[in-house]
């Protein structure tokens, strides 16, 4: 079941120079020239239809869990999405662009349909989720959508796009490649599950995940590469006694094996405890993690060969 829209055009408050720090969690960055958030399609429909007509760079800002903006701010209007909704009909799930994700996987556990637990403790909102592919622990959001509501942003219509046509692949959709397709909402295909053994894996993620880090930060900032070198492929496997899943190597473990754990630049530190987050100490500015990034991808590239990829968004740059 397919969540049902009634589209009332109607433009929201849109406010200047909003500070966009408090709406990310790494807790950096500027000012939004224009600054709107939008609970309705019809909402949505007619901040874009504004944005066009004034001529507006705009940029769609979900719960700010993966994007590093600029001191200098976004030169435009950002547009904080809000449509938040979950509907659920047998194991099929859908939800609202806006609603967090531990909103959709907590509504699950509830209705005791399984498939969503292993990306508890994952910040951020259902669409951001579904842009980015995002996963955890061997499971990714990809692979259990069924369809996504699109909003073309250059002709305002909505359209669905099944998951084929979704391009799903690691971290990446055809939505993330294509930023004028706006996700609105989507929904995954569940399964029966036991509400113990649901609660039990949410409970053990979450452990985990808390164990990681609590500094602000974008949780992992870089994507775990795929090394063409059987070399380093059997040493990662010797050193950390596990089978490489699928050729892939986790980003962390090159940072740490450059000898980057604790590195810092400015306010902006590799966490001492898990290499692949780069955390806001206190003090950081997007300049810091920026310059941070850099030097752990020149290490990394010198010393293991790796050319690591973020997965952060970057805002206003």
């Amino acid at each position: 079941m397919a969540l049902q829209y009634e589209i009332e055009i109607r433009l929201p408050v849109i406010r200047n120079q909003v500070l966009l720090a408090p709406f990310t969690t790494m807790g950096v960055g500027g000012s939004a020239r224009y600054f709107t958030q939008v609970e309705q399609l019809g909402e949505l429909i007619a901040v874009l239809e504004y944005a066009q007509q004034h001529q507006l760079p705009y940029y769609l800002l979900g719960g700010g869990s993966n994007v590093l903006i600029n001191d200098r701010g976004f030169d435009g209007l950002v547009i904080q999405m809000e449509l938040d909704s979950v509907a659920i009909d047998g194991n099929r799930l859908s939800a609202g662009a806006g609603t967090v994700l531990a909103d959709v996987i907590e509504k699950a556990a509830e209705k005791r349909i399984t498939g969503l637990e292993h990306l508890a403790g994952i910040p951020g909102t259902f669409g951001g989720a579904v842009r980015g592919n995002a996963g955890a622990y061997g499971v990714a959001l990809g692979d259990i959508v069924t369809e996504v509501t699109v909003l073309e942003a250059k002709t305002l219509e909505l359209k669905t796009y099944d998951r084929t046509k979704c391009d799903f692949k690691y971290r990446d959709s055809v939505f993330k490649q294509n930023p004028g397709l706006i996700v609105v909402s989507a929904a995954v295909e569940l399964a029966a599950g036991d509400p113990q053994e649901i609660r039990e894996t949410m409970t053990k993620i979450l452990k985990r995940r808390e164990c990681l880090e609590t500094a602000k930060s974008v949780g992992s900032y870089f994507m775990n590469p795929i090394p063409d070198d059987p070399v380093i492929i059997e040493k990662f496997e010797t050193d950390c006694n596990v089978v490489c899943r699928n050729c892939m190597i986790p980003a962390g473990w090159f940072i740490e094996k450059s000898g980057l754990r604790g590195t810092r630049v400015g306010g902006a530190m590799v966490s001492e405890k898990h290499c692949n987050y780069l955390i806001n100490t206190g003090t950081a500015t997007a300049e810091d993690l920026r310059g941070l990034a850099r030097v752990v991808k020149e290490t990394v590239r010198e010393k293991m060969g790796v050319e690591l990829q973020e997965e952060v968004n970057y805002v206003g740059f």
